[in-house]
């Protein structure tokens, strides 16, 4: 079994060029039986490929049995003579200042741990150890959460600097192999957390679909790799559309955004693409041309910031409506961007609210009863539109659900609804957050240049803040999942005079 499986993870390597000769490489070690197999197995053919290897591990302080990984980690390494490097960092009160899941957190900072480390060792390849078992219950959560075929590839052997080597192996595979080498390994208890998401597909779902498939697992990787080969083409095809059609916008003339000031030297401030050729294209060649502009803009108004909202089915859907409106007409996206048609040319460019240093206290009174009703704020070129609904929709950037009772409530008290600024002192409670914080840490957390802050709007129901619009609302107002009877609101920006 162990000599089998050494050969099959030679030939993988052989065949995909995931691992050059020479490489540098820095193996991400767990303690946990697949990255304990996956040195092993480098360790086995390092001499062959003149592979020089390092290892990381990272410290979450989640688990009682944190340090004990540790110390196996750092026994393990010596034992195969390879240099390991560690740190230690508290991940629950980063997930926590961060606004991130644990699972978010731990990805987001031990990634970030990995890539200092390859720059400081002058390494190439980071590797990590996901394995088939891995491919697959990510496919499902996928599928579940409604992916489309981007997302169903799911986990890729190699991305840039990333590379998976495991793919093709079992967890069962990866065990025997180290048992018929005598080596141990350490125990995740986390893998057996009854409510975490992943946990219920593994010990769940995938049982289930055993019963009809007893290679479930090789199907879902099949599906996976078949998913990655047709997305790649439809990409290809995109890429190549948007190269060869997109437009250099040499100046901004119309407004500033952050630091970025009106060039008159003729730099590349942007691209437009021609409205008659967007048109011609398929419309899943077309969704990847949408996000290749919108990479493109963020690339350029926030080029040093890496946590950046992507786009989403529902902006995909909004694009493509978008692609029969008339010139002039603007739609705003998320990261404080818009689309807007100029002379037939579709613009990705910053969204900018002009500050008003007189806000008018425009009211909607009795607001329940009158429903549906529109708001127009010409103060902040803003129109609100509030209607009434079944049902509970997932927020987004600039629409919400409310719940209508805790709504009223207030406005039977007399207060109002105003549109403002932030102001000092203020705070809330963002939606999924678990209590009330100041704004100012809020936006700071979400990486708002500070010179934009001022420009959010903010709509608030006498003196508490309902909704940080284009961000998030306030937990106490929002609609449960699924409520049934809730409060919609839909922001649109006007046109300016």
């Amino acid at each position: 079994m162990s000599k089998n499986l050494l050969d099959r993870f030679r030939t993988h390597l052989y065949e995909r060029r995931l691992i050059a000769s020479f490489s540098r490489c820095l193996v991400a070690l767990s303690g946990g039986s697949d990255s304990v197999a996956l040195l092993y197995l480098l360790r086995e053919i390092a001499r062959e490929l003149n592979l020089t290897i390092e290892v990381a591990h990272l410290n979450h302080n989640l688990r009682t049995q944190a340090e004990e990984d540790l110390l196996f980690c750092q026994r393990f390494c010596q034992n195969l003579g390879v240099n390991l490097h560690t740190r230690s960092l508290p991940i629950k009160e980063l997930a926590q200042e961060q606004k991130l899941s644990l699972e978010e957190a731990g990805r987001v900072y031990r990634y970030a741990f990995f890539r200092q480390l390859k720059e400081e060792r002058n390494l190439q390849i980071i590797l990590t150890a996901h394995t088939a078992d891995d491919q697959a219950e990510t496919v499902l959560m996928r599928i579940i959460n409604g992916t489309g075929l981007a997302g169903l590839g799911a986990i890729k052997a190699r991305e840039g600097e990333l590379v998976r080597p495991l793919l093709p192996f079992t967890k069962e595979e990866l065990r025997s192999y180290l048992r018929s080498k005598g080596q141990v390994w350490c125990e995740d208890h986390t893998n057996y957390l009854p409510d975490a998401p992943r946990t219920k597909v593994r010990w769940h779902l995938l049982p289930l679909l055993r019963d009809w498939n007893n290679q479930i697992v090789d199907s879902l990787n099949r599906l996976a790799e078949s998913a990655q080969e047709d997305n790649q083409l439809l990409l290809e095809m995109a890429e190549k559309f948007y190269r060869d059609n997109k437009e250099a916008i040499n100046r901004i003339d119309y407004y500033q955004f952050c630091n970025l000031v009106s060039n008159n030297g003729g730099a590349i401030c942007g691209y437009a693409l021609p409205r008659v050729r967007l048109r011609t294209l398929y419309p899943s060649i077309r969704k990847r041309v949408w996000l290749l502009c919108y990479q493109e803009a963020l690339n350029i108004y926030y080029p040093h910031n890496l946590r950046m909202s992507s786009l989403e089915s529902c902006h995909y859907k909004s694009l493509e409506d978008f692609l029969q409106l008339p010139n002039g007409k603007k739609l705003p996206l998320p990261n404080f961007l818009q689309a807007v048609w100029r002379g037939d040319k579709f613009i990705i460019e910053p969204l900018c609210v002009e500050q008003s240093a007189n806000l008018q206290e425009e009211v909607i009174n009795s607001l329940i009863e009158k429903l549906p009703v529109t708001w127009e704020s010409r103060d902040w070129n803003l129109l609100l539109k509030f209607e009434r609904l079944s049902i509970s929709q997932r927020p987004e950037p600039f629409s919400i659900c409310l719940d209508p009772y805790k709504v009223n409530e207030l406005l039977k008290e007399g207060k109002k609804f105003t549109l403002r600024h932030r102001k000092d002192g203020d705070r809330f409670q963002p939606a999924g957050g678990t209590g009330k914080q100041k704004l100012k840490k809020f936006l700071q957390d979400i990486k708002i240049p500070q010179s934009m802050r001022d420009q959010i709007p903010i709509l608030c129901l006498g003196e508490e803040i309902v909704w940080i619009i284009g961000q998030r609302a306030e937990q106490k107002f929002l609609a449960k999942p699924k409520q049934e009877d809730v409060l919609y609101i839909k922001v649109e920006y006007l046109e300016k005079d």
